[in-house]
């Protein structure tokens, strides 16, 4: 698993003189910056990678499974992620290669 402080220190040893705590601090403000985007109900657009778009999940009735009440479900807001054509394609070039390796 990867996690916020493994991505910092990646971006660091990507970047000639970025320490760990700058890229810690650049990877927060990216993070917030796309929160607040998605928030306003903008869509977040990283080329090469992916979008990131706000979906309206209609509210639903459901029932209770020990019950079996109805309940209603809530409208919310979920964030989608729709991967870039580039990233689908690296992913798949990386399944090929441990496929033809034998595992």
């Amino acid at each position: 698993m990867v996690n916020r402080e493994i991505l910092a220190r990646h971006m660091a040893a990507s970047v000639d003189g970025l320490s760990v705590q700058m890229a810690q601090a650049a990877l927060e403000a990216m993070l917030e910056g796309m929160t607040a985007a998605l928030a306003m109900g903008k869509t977040v657009n990283l080329a090469g990678f992916g979008r990131f778009s706000p979906r309206l999940i209609p509210a639903r009735q459901t029932w209770h499974p020990r019950t079996r009440q109805p309940i209603q479900v809530p409208a919310r807001i979920q964030p989608h992620f729709v991967p870039a054509a580039a990233l689908r394609q690296s992913l798949q070039t990386q399944l090929t290669t441990a496929a033809g390796d034998g595992g």
